[in-house]
């Protein structure tokens, strides 16, 4: 993916990106007691409609934690990115 633009961050929980005409939300996700890692997973149009701002996303964030086989076929690799 070219051209990542982080345009939300909440802190400790989840990024929104943009890159060309998509939207991911990328959070980090507990692997296992030594680490977490990051996934990340591309935001429907239902999502994005249905939360007036990004900061909204952190219960979309959970649902997708909790329950991962919902969402899976939307994940994508987390791509390179910045955090300013």
């Amino acid at each position: 993916m070219a051209g990542v633009n982080v345009i939300h961050k909440e802190k400790g929980d989840f990024f929104i990106l943009q890159s060309d005409d998509k939207y991911l939300i990328c959070m980090i996700w507990p692997y296992n007691s030594m680490w977490d890692v990051q996934k990340c997973f591309i935001l429907d149009n239902a999502e994005l409609s249905r939360y007036g701002d990004f900061h909204e996303m952190v219960s979309l964030a959970k649902d997708m934690r909790d329950n991962y086989d919902k969402y899976k076929h939307r994940e994508v690799p987390v791509p390179e990115f910045k955090v300013r």
